[in-house]
């Protein structure tokens, strides 16, 4: 199984060599992008030990182009800002060969639409509340951080991620969910320049706002609305925009064209609705006013109907639904790193000279932090391609751009002998000082159970207790280190 050059054979012939990387399995293929579980190459050889991470290499047609060239690096550098444990980290912009390739953190999980029908294969009927909650409250944690960047001077980037969808958010088997494909973001004040250079609108129909489909100018609500229907389709069950064609569906979009929550489900919470139904608001003036307040809803309900939300439940339903598949998976990659490492480790490496001459362009630092475990992928395309219609056929027919979904198709429940796993590795976080009886943890605004893991970085706590003032502190987690928190509650009057 020597690895070849992707120069010489076709592209789904792998593994492949790529510049300073072998390509293990092809993730996905769509219209802009092709998608690879990757490794580097010195990370195969007996003396290292590598992290996998994922190349997304973009489709040689649209690199003719110098602005998409410069959009690229441009959204590289803004997405390699974000360090969030709810957003996948994206490393840099390289270009091997004139292809150039993003590379970014391999997540450990399922997206969302891959857990459902996972679950369904299974035999459950409905996703179970706390679950559905959980995913939602944490992505919208994670967008919080996101659309609250600023530059250097003070001002607001306004970040923007326009393709919010099952299919970008990742649910990791630790329980932590992460939106992906923040290596594509834009920033709202170049949304018009986009149109009118491209003709096209990035983003999966059934999950746009009102006014991105009519491809008026959009903001961090269009975010917010993108999540609410996410949770409209997790709590009920149902489609909310899909219909029989992309018309229809985009009318449907463009009109705020659905139902009520209870009309769909009969026993459905009132309070959950009134969340739903204004978070869907046709106007964002309507809508929650940033992530973190629609978060704090979800967890405020979720408190009233004493569900528990955070890590610890969601790691719980990934292991019932997903370590099936994800363990068989597993065996297989495994023995593809077998196989590769054991030719690496010969005199005349497969992989080629290990100087060979990259270009890599400075955006961020592209060494793979991510503490990740081998994945399994497939070569089929993707099964919902986003759609593309010419701006002006007629009122609705929108441009929408194609982006990648399902970032990481398979992925593993047991890791290498060899490899550090991220349960092994992520800091544990101990708290200290939490009164006897019901208490609730936050971080960074996402209830989790005591102890956690935390990913590196900087979070903020909050603790809830009844009969205690809230109480809330900073706390800067690194690598190597145990992290002892003391939560000092004052009574409340």
């Amino acid at each position: 199984m020597s690895a070849q050059t992707l120069d010489i054979l076709p592209s789904d012939t792998l593994p492949a060599r790529f510049g300073r990387y072998v390509l293990i399995e092809r993730v996905a293929v769509g219209g802009m992008a092709e998608i690879f579980l990757a490794q580097r190459i010195e990370a195969l050889l007996p003396s290292h030990e590598g992290r996998l991470v994922v190349i997304k290499r973009v489709l040689p047609e649209l690199l003719r182009e110098p602005s998409f060239r410069d959009m690229l690096v441009r959204e590289a550098a803004i997405a390699e800002r974000l360090h969030h444990p709810n957003i996948a980290r994206v490393f840099g912009v390289e270009s091997v060969g004139g292809r150039q390739c993003i590379a970014m953190e391999h997540v450990v999980g399922v997206d969302v639409r891959q857990l459902v029908r996972l679950m369904r294969a299974d035999g459950a009927r409905e996703v179970p509340l706390e679950l559905s909650l959980s995913i939602v409250a944490q992505v919208c944690a994670g967008l919080d951080y996101a659309h609250s960047q600023r530059d250097q001077t003070g001002e607001p980037i306004r970040i923007v991620h326009r393709d919010i969808s099952p299919q970008n958010v990742m649910v990791g088997l630790d329980g932590v969910v992460r939106i992906v494909d923040f290596g594509v973001a834009r920033c709202a004040h170049f949304a018009d320049q986009e149109i009118t250079r491209s003709g096209r609108l990035k983003g999966k129909l059934p999950y746009m706002s009102p006014e991105q489909a009519r491809a008026e100018q959009i903001d961090h609500r269009s975010d917010l609305f993108s999540a609410a229907v996410m949770l409209f389709e997790l709590t009920t069950g149902r489609r909310l925009f899909k219909a029989k064609s992309e018309f229809e569906t985009l009318k449907n979009v463009c009109e705020a064209n659905y139902r009520k929550p209870s009309e769909v489900k009969a026993d459905y919470p009132p309070e959950l609705e009134a969340i739903v139904m204004k978070a869907l608001s046709a106007a964002p003036g309507g809508r929650y006013t940033s992530g973190a307040e629609m978060g704090a809803a979800l967890s405020a309900f979720a408190a009233s109907k004493t569900i528990t939300l955070g890590g610890a439940r969601v790691s719980h339903w990934m292991r019932r639904y997903a370590g099936a598949k994800l363990a068989e998976d597993d065996a297989r990659i495994r023995e593809r790193l077998h196989v590769l490492a054991t030719e690496g480790s010969g005199t005349r490496s497969p992989f080629g000279p290990s100087g060979c001459a990259d270009e890599v362009t400075d955006v961020g630092d592209r060494r793979s932090h991510s503490t990740v475990r081998p994945i399994a992928a497939t070569n089929r395309p993707l099964e919902s391609a986003p759609v593309r219609m010419p701006i002006g056929v007629v009122a609705l027919a929108l441009a929408i751009g194609t982006a990648i979904g399902a970032l990481g198709a398979r992925f593993v429940g047991a890791a290498p002998m060899t490899r550090a796993s991220l349960v092994q590795e992520a800091p544990f976080v101990h708290f200290h000082g939490l009164p006897n009886g019901l208490s609730e943890v936050l971080v960074d605004g996402v209830p989790h159970a005591v102890p956690l893991q935390m990913m590196p970085g900087k979070h903020r706590l909050q603790v809830n207790a009844p009969g205690y003032l809230p109480w809330s502190s900073d706390l800067t987690v690194e690598f190597g280190n145990r992290h002892d928190v003391d939560v000092q509650l004052q009574r409340a009057d």
